[in-house]
């Protein structure tokens, strides 16, 4: 876990890769991404442990159900991820 804090708390972490760190703790497939809700009680624990809003975390997330094509655009430019979720 404090791998995993250390590593979101980067600055240089991209929306995509803060979205697969995020997956993998909450054991969502990637491949088969079903996004937890903003009050699921797993990710709301996380997301209160490693200090992100669990709207915020669900929104990364959901970013794993973009087109490969797009989380590449979204990875080259970590800017593209705060126009996906504006509310950050």
């Amino acid at each position: 876990m404090l791998n995993l804090t250390e590593n979101l708390a980067r600055d240089s972490l991209t929306p995509i890769e803060e979205a697969n760190a995020y997956a993998e703790y909450l054991g969502v497939d990637a491949d088969l991404v079903s996004i937890p809700s903003d009050h699921d009680p797993t990710l709301m624990e996380f997301a209160k442990r490693i200090g992100v809003s669990p709207s915020v975390m669900s929104k990364r997330i959901a970013l794993l159900t973009l087109p490969k094509k797009v989380q590449k655009l979204v990875e080259e430019d970590k800017h593209l991820g705060s126009l996906v979720n504006p509310d950050e």
